[in-house]
């Protein structure tokens, strides 16, 4: 088994762990609503029933005199269609889209630590430290499990710095990475607004942090990054109307409206809580090998040039965090984008150490790990079959959707209250599963209606549909 090294054994290590995290939520029914949402509105672009400007949820939806959904800009929805085009409109379509923007991230990742430790073959042989220590913090695994938005940023943001990176570490002015990073800026804003646009900071980081590029460097690939962007939006406001109309539509009535009036924190250094707390993951790990190994073993291994990467990494991923503390809109799933950032960081303060600890290990003990760790993978692979097709969450929800869907088939509308139209994941998985509309208008007559038990209908108009909901009464409309 000499193809089994000791690196590849810690690869196949970590592939364990990151499945174990990610594939029980994507091979089984049940989604976060938001994700859910996103997967309607990349499925009707695919369907032809919206445009990429004027992305569409439902008949029923409407926000700010708006029936287009423009709660974030398209691209997202656009890309993830191209998937229900390749794979079919079954459910899991959006998680095999979830997926892929995962094995990208990893891939982006891998290639940042190749780059930056180049010439050092040791240490380059421990990307997957990096992908590991990144992708077991909660707030990643949480978000590719669900089809978040950020997912897609989190490609956007790493790619813009993968370029910057290769303009810094490159001889002379190389422009091309750098407007390469530039395109990847424009792509994360268009794919989250605001929060793609911070991979902008990376060259003013390198420049104080890492002693390059030099200062004339660092001022022309800044403004670069800045201008490309801004060009390209000129561009689409000027000569695309239907650009214009959508993204002035986000900008006004919802990024601002948002920034302005709808508050989900009281303090606005909420996110910065809730940053330490999703790295205690990371630090606990940290902790334990001290305790075991003594710190001074990866501490002393450290080099000036690998202390400054760890702070140039820190400063840069806190440049993707700090700036949501100027609202009181946050949520921990915005800084996902910022952490592969904060995994390389601690990735680069063990790698030494570990290797240190990996190379003495002896052949007995690496057999014993190398058959663990075979053994762990094929238990996990058999487990994830086990769960294909089950439901991962939300399971009452979705077993009174499956009842609703399996009388009244597909492509229906449902007149209800605004109280249950409310009630998002009822909703959207309706949407989802059997592109059943509800209609927040429970006085229009309609096929159908969905009551609360506690309500009386008028049954000269409709009768009860005999269906078993814990909550909620279904009527048909009387022939």
């Amino acid at each position: 088994m000499t193809f089994f090294n000791k690196q590849r054994v810690f690869v196949l290590f970590t592939l364990t762990v990151v499945l174990a995290l990610l594939l029980p939520a994507l091979l089984q029914h049940g989604m976060f609503m938001d994700g859910m949402q996103y997967a309607i509105v990349a499925k009707n672009l695919a369907l032809n029933k919206a445009t990429f400007w004027m992305p569409y949820l439902s008949s029923s939806w409407s926000k700010m005199y708006s029936n287009y959904f423009l709660e974030h800009p398209p691209l997202v929805y656009y890309l993830q269609s191209k998937f229900f085009l390749v794979f079919g409109y079954g459910i899991f379509t959006e998680k095999i889209y979830c997926f892929f923007a995962f094995a990208i991230c990893a891939f982006l990742i891998s290639e940042i630590w190749c780059l930056i430790f180049k010439d050092n073959q040791q240490i380059k042989n421990y990307w997957w430290l990096a992908v590991l220590l990144w992708f077991i913090t909660p707030s990643v695994f949480w978000s590719f499990a669900n089809n978040m938005l950020e997912n897609t940023l989190t490609i956007m943001v790493l790619a813009a710095s993968y370029f910057a990176l290769k303009a810094i570490y490159s001889n002379g002015f190389n422009l091309v990475y750098i407007f390469i990073a530039g395109c990847f800026v424009f792509l994360g804003s268009l794919s989250k607004g605001l929060p793609g646009l911070f991979p902008i900071s990376i060259i003013v980081c390198g420049y104080f942090l890492l002693g390059k590029p030099i200062l004339k460097k660092t001022i022309i690939y800044t403004f670069v990054l800045i201008i490309i962007p801004t060009i390209i939006y000129f561009l689409l406001f000027k000569f695309n109307a239907e650009a214009k109309e959508s993204l002035t539509f986000y900008i006004k009535n919802r990024l601002l409206n948002r920034l302005s009036e709808a508050h989900t924190v009281e303090n606005r250094f909420s996110i910065l809580f809730w940053l330490f707390t999703d790295q205690l993951v990371n630090i606990a790990l940290c902790v334990l090998l001290f305790l075991v190994f003594k710190a001074k073993l990866f501490i002393n291994e450290l080099t000036k040039s690998e202390n400054k990467l760890i702070l140039f990494f820190l400063l840069y991923g806190l440049s993707g965090v700090v700036p949501l503390c100027f609202t009181h809109v946050q949520r921990a799933v915005y800084f996902v984008p910022a952490l592969p950032f904060f995994g390389i960081a601690v990735a680069i303060f063990l790698a030494k150490g570990l290797n240190v600890l990996i190379t003495k290990i002896n052949d007995n003990n690496f057999k014993v790990i190398r058959s663990s760790v075979l053994v762990l993978f094929c238990i996990a692979l058999l487990y994830f079959v086990s769960l294909i097709g089950k439901t991962g969450r939300d399971e009452k929800v979705l077993g009174e959707i499956n009842k609703i869907g399996s009388i009244i088939g597909k492509d229906k509308v449902i007149g209800t209250t605004n109280d249950i139209y409310e009630k998002w994941d009822y909703q959207f998985y309706l949407l989802r599963y059997y592109n059943i509309t509800l209609e927040p208008l429970p006085n229009k007559l309609g096929s159908y209606k969905l009551i609360d038990k506690q309500t009386i209908l008028d049954t000269i108009y409709y009768q009860k549909v005999n269906v078993d909901l814990e909550k909620y009464f279904l009527y048909e409309q009387r022939n």
